[in-house]
């Protein structure tokens, strides 16, 4: 068997190097980096979630896991990264771990984990362990060109797109429009608002001016909030409530984002979206100019007894 480096919990002193084969594995995916120090740094944030690492003797790291559960939550959530080139027993360590620790996080749940549709390696150690692809998603991009400006239309009478304040008011009003509509995807979960502004506003998003929301007639109707990558934006979530979808409030919020991340330089915008979301979601982004460049696969890790 092959031998791997020793697998310990994982240290905030380990970010960099988190960060390091996070960037390794993205280009070996996706041919582009796709995480950030904060987005590394999240995860250290986040009281509840558990993570650990395999050193590499040859420096740095081979492998990552993490799994988070939240109280009243039916699934955890975790994912492993392996370091492209290594052996599939770094990959079997790690999911071994990973269900070591939701059981003890939440006995008899089971833990829903990503692959890219590429990396024959993390599909090949979580169908060992029992796991199921239960749904796939799409990476959808759009590039601009140089001399590209991005066209943003005048809204229709009675609706307003404003950014979002700091103003815990705005805030709980965004969160309200994302778990109200979300309710309509694929094994969604309610979280607190204390929760969500965590990983949000206080985590991965932190930037508000790349936050918008949409009222029609003074109703909150719609958000959208997002980030930044090293080479590219990316749009986290957009949220419109069922009764106000169809009438193109989504894609001013959309074209409202790419406006303003084309004016801070970026000639990419980046999202994911499940395949067959039954919003709409898939045939908006595609009308707006994105196309899915890549595929990714959600699994369910079966429950360790």
């Amino acid at each position: 068997m092959v031998g791997i480096g020793e697998m310990r919990a994982a240290l905030i002193e380990d970010a960099p190097a988190i960060l390091d084969l996070a960037l390794l594995a993205d280009l070996a995916e996706v041919g582009e980096p796709n995480t950030t120090m904060e987005l590394v740094e999240a995860d250290f944030k986040t009281s509840s979630l558990r993570a650990a690492v395999i050193d590499d003797a040859a420096g740095g790291l081979s492998g990552y896991a993490f799994v988070d559960h939240l109280d009243g939550h039916e699934k955890c959530w975790g994912d492993i990264i392996v370091k492209p080139g290594a052996d599939i027993v770094i990959g079997r360590s790690l999911v071994e771990w990973l269900r070591r620790t939701a059981r003890d996080l939440a006995p008899g749940a089971p833990c829903h984990v990503f692959a890219g549709s590429v990396n024959l390696l993390k599909q090949r150690a979580y169908a060992e362990a029992g796991g199921e692809v239960i749904r796939r998603f799409f990476r959808m991009g759009i590039e601009f060109a140089d001399d590209e400006v991005i066209s943003v239309p005048a809204p229709a009478p009675g609706v307003e797109i404003r950014g979002v304040t700091d103003d815990e008011a705005d805030l709980r009003t965004m969160h309200a429009i994302v778990d109200v509509a979300f309710r309509d995807h694929f094994a969604h979960e309610s979280e607190s608002f204390e929760t969500w502004r965590g990983h949000t506003f206080d985590g991965t998003c932190a930037d508000l001016s790349l936050w918008w929301l949409g009222f029609v007639d003074g109703v909150p109707a719609a958000g959208l909030y997002s980030s930044t990558l090293p080479t590219s934006g990316y749009v986290d979530t957009l949220a419109t409530l069922r009764e106000f979808r169809g009438n193109g409030l989504g894609r001013l919020l959309l074209l409202t984002s790419f406006a303003e991340f084309q004016r801070r330089g970026f000639r990419k915008v980046v999202l994911g979206v499940d395949a067959t979301n039954p919003t709409g979601a898939l045939a908006l982004y595609e009308s707006a100019g994105m196309r899915a460049e890549h595929q990714g696969l959600r699994y369910s890790l079966p429950p360790l007894l």
